[in-house]
């Protein structure tokens, strides 16, 4: 049984597909409940199963409700993909704190509300949290003509892998594995084709090779992987 956010689109309904094919009962949540049910019925017409369900991850009382619907249905909760997260493109002259404080409500305080909203479901019956981070943070990318006008992106998923480093270990004692996987380029998806251009698409990485990456990190289950971050393409 899988949870996974942002499902509605790119790399969230990639991998609710995978992990429907592979086997899993997939939960697809979306901001956009419209997309998220679509994902669904897409799982449901290739003979998985799975439930599509509205919800804005910045409310933790609606990711509650869903993590209890689950609960209600099946029980348990053996994976979950915080992966829900807007990239807009904006300079620092068109940058004001309204756009900042939608960045990081979404892209950290969101994620951290998907793991507090499923951590006593997960840890019910041990189980792995996917986060979707970037390389987008560090030095050496950060300043590449590519990332021009991404500073509020690449700064949200920079705090969110420094969030999970410093919760990694109370997550493992508690019988969840929680990784970290960076798609380790641009990931060919309808999102990143509206803010880049054919140039800074180049060479990008398939949304399926991200979405095989998350699929076996949900399946890991060794507390000695705590706190791991992985590139996408070094898993598949």
């Amino acid at each position: 049984m899988a949870l996974v956010t942002g499902a509605g689109a790119g790399i969230g309904r990639a991998a609710s597909l995978r992990l429907a094919a592979d086997g899993w009962v997939v939960w697809a949540a979306d901001v956009d409940s419209a997309s998220a049910e679509a994902a669904a019925s897409d799982i449901r017409e290739r003979g998985g199963t799975a439930r599509g369900v509205g919800c804005d991850v910045t409310d933790i009382a609606a990711l509650e409700h869903v993590v209890e619907a689950v609960a209600a249905e099946h029980g348990r909760l053996d994976a979950v993909v915080a992966n829900a997260a807007i990239f807009p493109r904006c300079s620092l002259a068109e940058t004001d704190l309204s756009i900042a404080r939608r960045v990081f409500d979404v892209n950290v305080a969101g994620a951290i509300a998907t793991v507090l909203a499923s951590r006593s479901l997960l840890a019910a019956g041990g189980g792995s949290l996917v986060l979707i981070t970037s390389g987008s943070g560090g030095r050496s990318i950060a300043r590449s003509a590519q990332q021009r006008g991404f500073a509020l992106y690449g700064a949200s998923k920079a705090a969110l892998e420094r969030w999970v480093l410093g919760v990694c270990d109370e997550l493992a004692a508690d019988g969840i594995v929680v990784q970290m996987l960076c798609p380790g380029g641009v990931v060919d998806t309808t999102g990143t084709r509206a803010v880049l251009d054919a140039v800074e698409r180049d060479a990008g990485i398939d949304v399926d090779v991200v979405a095989s990456a998350i699929a076996r990190l949900c399946l890991e289950r060794d507390p000695a992987r705590a706190g791991d971050r992985h590139l996408a393409p070094d898993l598949v």
